[in-house]
């Protein structure tokens, strides 16, 4: 469990550019593949994912800790509970999605083990994360800039990773990387959440490849 994550922690709803194109991304990640059977969605929140989500012969189910969360998520089905310890037999389910929830726990093994626990052979992962490798990490560490933004630091993170590091740990429960996507290259500050500057920060973004944006956003394959 997180440092500071709790039972209680806020619905985060679609306020910002940055979450909202964030969650469209996750979308068209989906998109792409033939949904179907049971879809997880670990860390959902208020069920904001589900705005963007094709209708399909699927079936839609939201796990989170936030009790407050949660509240806002109706009318979808959704449960509280623990990421690392899913109320789910082994291989029932067929796409899972865990967008920026991995940082927050202080066992990333735990976390990919029990994902790949519940999905089914050949079962598909989208997954996304704080990169701690990002061009503007980069280059605020080369121009020996104030730390104006670094994932490392922040409260509720037990740590942020590389793109390796995670390609790395999906590949040793198992997965297969099949598709690198990208969301935007610019940390979340208050002006890159208004809608103008944010439209040309991704305008930028779509020139710096997928290693080197805010997020690292995997699809993976449960390859056996």
């Amino acid at each position: 469990m997180s440092k500071t994550l709790h039972l209680h922690y806020p619905a985060e709803y679609k306020t910002d550019e940055w979450r909202h194109n964030r969650l469209k991304v996750i979308a068209r990640c989906l998109n792409s593949l033939v949904l179907e059977g049971l879809l997880l969605d670990i860390g959902c929140n208020d069920c904001s994912i589900t705005r963007f989500l094709p209708v399909g012969d699927y079936h839609y189910f939201g796990i989170d800790l936030s009790l407050t969360a949660l509240k806002e998520g109706a009318p979808h089905a959704r449960i509280q509970g623990d990421a690392c310890l899913l109320p789910l037999r082994d291989g029932v389910v067929d796409t899972v999605i865990c967008s920026e929830v991995i940082e927050h726990l202080e066992d990333p093994n735990q976390l990919i083990e029990e994902i790949a626990r519940v999905l089914k052979l050949q079962g598909k992962l989208v997954i996304s994360t704080p990169n701690r490798k990002s061009v503007f990490l980069q280059v605020q560490k080369s121009l020996h800039m104030p730390k104006l933004h670094d994932w490392k630091y922040v409260a509720s993170h037990f740590q942020a990773f590389s793109p390796p590091e995670l390609d790395c740990l999906l590949k040793e429960h198992g997965f297969t990387i099949k598709k690198k996507a990208k969301s935007v290259a610019f940390p979340p500050f208050r002006f890159t959440k208004k809608h103008y500057p944010f439209k040309i920060l991704r305008a930028i973004s779509k020139a710096i490849p997928e290693d080197s944006q805010e997020l690292l956003i995997r699809v993976a394959v449960k390859a056996g």
